[in-house]
């Protein structure tokens, strides 16, 4: 009777240290949203069920290209993770009071900048897919369905850049009172989904004939609205709309 007795103290112990020890997913969060529980595997943004499957279902509200529609400016740094996951990029510039961060998911890029506050100030998103056309918010258009010319017509030139490897591109609107008085964004991102579609050179950009034509006959790929605010216009203006080309194809 001792020896079954030591035996099962034995045994209890294993038990003990074995469940004491047991490694944690470090990455995975669970997350409740609403009435729905799921889990976001931060690491490379890909939204996973209890089952562990990955959340395909284009009506599901778990899918990421849904999430997008729940985006809005004023949110925390915070609610943002936990609907997305941990950013690939995260980075507080030199000179610029914000903090600037890319999530990753396999159609489209989305990009978040936040006052030192963690105040969401401006997002843009990237479609990387022919498939994917993401709602342009406050004109009830969608990326990739409609040329630049046919969005605006007062649209103000804000960069461009042609250089061996890519060519970008971006305009700007102020909203006023119909959008909330925010600044809309659109352009033209290279690391986004490429067409097949006419470049503007250097000596093009204050041609306003040659600009139009780029107007008529391209589509934006990429949009981004922000608050209208100087600190904010001159990080986009320096860096540019969403991930950067040569942080994309480090990831690639």
């Amino acid at each position: 009777m001792k020896n079954l007795v030591a035996f099962a103290t034995i045994i209890g112990t294993i038990i003990t240290f074995f469940a004491y020890f047991k490694p944690t997913e470090a990455s995975i969060n669970q997350v409740q949203r609403s009435n729905q529980s799921h889990i976001i595997q931060g690491n490379n943004n890909t939204i996973l069920n209890y089952q562990n499957n990955i959340t395909n279902d284009k009506n599901s509200s778990l899918n990421p290209e849904n999430l997008l529609e729940t985006l809005h400016l004023g949110v925390s740094k915070s609610y943002l993770i936990s609907l997305f996951g941990t950013p690939r990029f995260d980075e507080k510039p030199n000179n610029y009071k914000i903090n600037n961060v890319i999530f990753v998911f396999p159609t489209f890029f989305l990009q978040a900048i936040f006052s030192l506050e963690d105040k969401l100030i401006f997002y843009s998103i990237t479609t990387r897919s022919l498939k994917f056309h993401p709602n342009i918010p406050k004109i009830d258009q969608k990326l990739l369905e409609i040329t630049f010319s046919n969005l605006f017509d007062n649209a103000i030139y804000f960069y461009s850049e042609l250089n061996p490897h890519y060519f970008s591109y971006a305009e700007k609107i102020y909203l006023g009172n119909s959008g909330n008085y925010k600044d809309l964004y659109l352009g033209y991102c290279p690391a986004g989904k490429s067409y097949d579609m006419s470049v503007l050179t250097i000596s093009d950009e204050n041609n306003p004939k040659i600009l139009q034509e780029f107007r008529i006959n391209n589509m934006p790929n990429c949009f981004g609205i922000g608050e209208n605010d100087s600190e904010l216009t001159r990080y986009l203006h320096d860096y540019q709309l969403n991930i950067h080309y040569y942080d994309k194809r480090e990831i690639e």
